[in-house]
């Protein structure tokens, strides 16, 4: 039907513009505490977000292989320690009636592998982190950023609970069912925040059942998506969200059995007043296919958020996959944290 393809042009025409460039850089539209952080160091430091950004991604850089690099030296130190420990201790004479678990030269191999293996990895990340620091110091002293101002930008970046939003709406969808099944959409979805990014787990049932051939279907879904919100003013906002899922059509309809109703199936009723040959209603055979595949959501949600805990909106969601793209539309009730 032509709607069908009306509802995907406009879900994707949605989703295209809410992850075009120039929304993106706009600074009314963020969602935490961290952006805002680094707007007002932009703006203290007459400096670029993006020269900020680089100093960061040394300090990150840094940091990151430091930790690694003194994680797998005290980890293989350790085993080496162990290694010389077995080896002393299999040195040791034995008196009568002792078992020795190990032999002479087995806590030299241990000790050996670990010293090895705890070099091999950490001397590469001590030089990568000791490299990433200077180029960081020398952006530090060029930008005019202390260290502290950067620990600041830091600790206000956390990876936090951002909302729960429950949908129920209809769906639609191109797999081949009959068409008078009306389907029922159930969404349940929970989402975090990491600076400007959300990222959301979705599940999505939909399901309904028809008198023709004794039809049912369920379509479901598990995505994991990546997603922006954009304030529109006032207490509006659209969040888009686009990412992978794993979808299952299950499709259950009956048809007549050949075998049970071949030879014609007649049968007499007889009566005090006249006689008449009835068909006994056919017995019917079932099919239960079964369709698992990937697919591509797309998800628009546009919001008005009734106070600072609670908004309620219109969910769209697109959902692209081999097996049958399926459309929905509901009403969102969202919770924020």
């Amino acid at each position: 039907m032509n709607y069908k393809h009306h509802f995907t042009t406009i879900t994707v025409l949605i989703s295209s513009i809410c992850f075009s460039q120039k929304e993106i850089e706009n600074r009314g539209h963020q969602v935490s505490s961290f952006q805002k952080a680094v707007d007002r160091l932009v703006l203290e430091k007459g400096i670029s977000e993006k020269e900020l950004h680089s100093l960061l991604k040394y300090n990150t850089r840094y940091e990151i292989e430091k930790r690694t690099g003194r994680a797998f030296a005290y980890a293989f130190g350790s085993l080496a320690g162990l290694g010389w420990f077995i080896e002393v201790s299999s040195r040791i004479p034995l008196r009568d009636g002792e078992l020795r678990f190990f032999s002479e030269g087995d806590g030299l191999f241990v000790f050996g592998v670990a010293a090895a293996t705890g070099a091999a990895i950490s001397i590469p990340l001590f030089k990568a982190s000791k490299r990433n620091k200077k180029r960081r110091d020398e952006l530090s002293v060029k930008y005019k950023v202390e260290q502290h101002a950067i620990r600041n930008l830091y600790s206000k970046r956390r990876f936090r609970l951002y909302s729960v939003s429950y949908v129920i709406g209809i769906t639609d969808t191109y797999y081949p069912i009959e068409t008078s099944i009306v389907l029922v959409q159930k969404n349940l979805g929970i989402s975090f925040t990491l600076d400007k990014n959300i990222i959301s787990l979705y599940l999505s049932q939909s399901d309904g059942s028809s008198d023709v051939q004794d039809s049912e279907y369920t379509f479901s879904s598990f995505d994991l998506t990546y997603g922006r919100v954009f304030e529109l003013g006032g207490k509006f906002s659209l969040e888009a969200h686009t990412g992978i899922s794993k979808v299952t059509h299950n499709y259950r309809f009956g048809y007549p059995d050949p075998e049970e109703n071949k030879g014609g199936g007649f049968g007499f009723n007889l009566s005090i007043f006249s006689s008449s040959v009835s068909r006994p209603k056919p017995r019917l055979k079932y099919e239960n296919p079964i369709k698992k595949s990937y697919g591509i959501p797309l998800r628009a949600k546009l919001l008005f958020k009734i106070n600072k805990l609670m908004g309620i909106g219109l969910n769209s969601n697109a959902n692209f996959n081999k097996n049958g793209d399926v459309l929905s539309a509901g009403l969102s009730i969202q919770k924020y944290f």
